[in-house]
């Protein structure tokens, strides 16, 4: 895919990807969506027209199975995939849910998954771990200190966070 950015600028406020015959290795065409900002995986507000949940895991997938094609051969304990709602400011009204978008994820041949856990528009979403097919082999990831706050989170409040992981895969799959 070839991400367009402005003549001039580091990051693009406006991009689209392009080429709406390419495919990932196996895999049907892929259609593309523009995008206000390149993030993984892009944010639907951001995707225009904003697509049905169904696309979003099918874009979602396409991306799941190039990044299994670019990593094959590597060992799976040593691959983190991060799984990120974007930094940007503002309400995220949008976002996926993760309930909608993990057993994609969890396709991924990797041996841990790092993601947002003390985002407050997704940190309630830790019970859906707990409902998902979590492979015995992998190890989560959670972000439990929040980078959208100048406000410091109490340590008990990021002891919470870390227990409500090691209450669904155990304490040694947790970092």
């Amino acid at each position: 895919a070839s991400i367009a950015r402005p003549a001039g600028t580091g990051s693009a406020s406006r991009a689209s990807i392009t080429a709406n015959s390419e495919k990932a290795p196996g895999q049907r065409p892929i259609t593309r969506w523009p995008i206000v900002r390149p993030v993984t995986p892009a944010p639907r507000a951001t995707i225009s027209p904003e697509p049905s949940i169904a696309d979003y895991q099918a874009f979602t997938q396409i991306r799941i199975d190039a990044i299994n094609h670019a990593i094959a051969g590597l060992p799976e304990d040593q691959v983190r995939l991060h799984l990120c709602w974007g930094s940007w400011h503002g309400p995220h009204t949008t976002d996926v849910e993760l309930k909608d978008i993990l057993p994609v994820i969890l396709g991924a041949n990797v041996g841990s998954i790092s993601f947002e856990a003390g985002n407050v528009r997704h940190e309630h979403e830790f019970g859906v771990w707990a409902d998902a097919a979590v492979p015995d082999d992998l190890v989560l990831v959670p972000g439990v200190v929040s980078h959208a706050t100048n406000v410091v989170e109490h340590p008990e409040l990021v002891a919470q966070r870390i227990r409500r992981y090691t209450d669904i895969v155990g304490g040694d799959r947790v970092i």
